[in-house]
């Protein structure tokens, strides 16, 4: 599968916190780069934006040039680079134990999209002619309690505690204690399908039908 990308494009905007905790990698892409990162770094706990800026890092240092367009990239290799981002917030836990970040990730390969997140970033696959085709699931508290049918979808977007995620990337002491990225690889891709990486700043203010 040959998947050209045409038009690469990304913005982002300071919210309603003092310092931007969302962080984004790459800014400028190239051939060396066909994958895309979003963090959102966690509110509430002390340097969100030291946790996703070092994990959009990480990719950065480890994946560039490591697959090019047309590559692959194995599931294995991904899980060695969230071990080696688990490893440097650990070993960063003198600037904050608390601090965490959501993850949002796509990779252009002859495979097709490669996509995972942790948290409730998203990626959603958009195509012209019929809308959002797949959007990932949030690793939330309100989307555990819809999927058990305990509120309904009405009620997820003023429930007083939709804001809390269910997984994330902080510190650990080890290993048994990591949060597992949900991995799919998207096959059926059409050309002119657009691909939307973004944190919750942007789906809580724009809904399905105007995010399409």
């Amino acid at each position: 599968m040959k998947i050209e990308i045409k038009e690469p494009q990304w913005y982002w905007q300071k919210g309603n916190r003092e310092n931007q905790e969302d962080a984004l990698y790459p800014t400028d892409y190239d051939e060396q780069h066909p994958f895309f990162v979003v963090c959102d770094g966690v509110g509430g706990n002390d340097c969100g934006e030291v946790a996703s800026n070092l994990v959009c890092e990480t990719f950065g240092e480890y994946l560039t040039g490591m697959f090019v367009k047309g590559g692959t990239l194995d599931v294995k290799t991904f899980e060695d680079v969230l071990t080696l981002i688990w490893e440097k917030l650990y070993d960063n836990r003198k600037i904050s134990q608390t601090m965490a970040t959501t993850l949002a990730f796509a990779a252009i390969t002859s495979d097709g999209v490669f996509v995972a997140h942790i948290g409730d970033s998203r990626v959603y696959q958009i195509r012209p002619s019929e809308g959002i085709i797949f959007q990932t699931e949030d690793h939330s508290l309100v989307n555990e309690l819809l999927k058990n049918k305990l509120i309904t979808l009405e009620e997820v977007e003023n429930h007083p505690k939709r804001n809390v995620i269910t997984r994330c990337l902080n510190v650990q002491k080890n290993c048994r204690g990591y949060d597992e990225a949900t991995i799919n690889i998207i096959r059926k891709v059409e050309a002119g399908d657009i691909f939307l990486i973004c944190s919750d700043g942007v789906y809580d203010e724009i809904d399905d039908k105007n995010i399409a």
